[in-house]
């Protein structure tokens, strides 16, 4: 029984240190847990007649995925162009292709299908 008993120690162990290993090596992130979420809104405004939305960006968010999450009316007929555009007459300072995960940008707002 008491080999038993040490068999069991040397296994919890050795799970304690891989899963230290694998969130030190992978890590783990909170907005993998709120993946379903929207994202988070501060404040709808309107420049340079363009509405616009402050998003916080998540890992992994491109452009033109969190424009589809808040134009879904979008996804049939997207405009990359005019897109990218707005997104850089709202944020001139960014490079709308290096995003960075937990700040805050202003996305367009589209009323209605783009039209091409």
């Amino acid at each position: 029984m008491n080999n038993f008993f040490k068999t069991i120690i040397y296994i919890l162990i050795a799970l304690f240190v891989i899963s230290i290993y694998k969130d030190l090596s992978i890590g783990t992130t909170l907005t993998s847990i709120n993946r379903n979420k929207q994202p988070q809104e501060e404040y709808v405004t309107n420049t340079k007649n363009i509405s616009a939305m402050e998003v916080k960006v998540n890992q992994g968010d491109t452009l033109l995925t969190i424009v589809e999450k808040i134009n879904p009316q979008l996804t049939n007929n997207l405009d990359v162009t005019k897109i990218v555009s707005d997104f850089k007459a709202l944020n001139p300072t960014v490079d709308p292709k290096q995003l960075q995960p937990n700040e805050f940008y202003s996305f367009p707002i589209y009323e209605r299908e783009a039209d091409t």
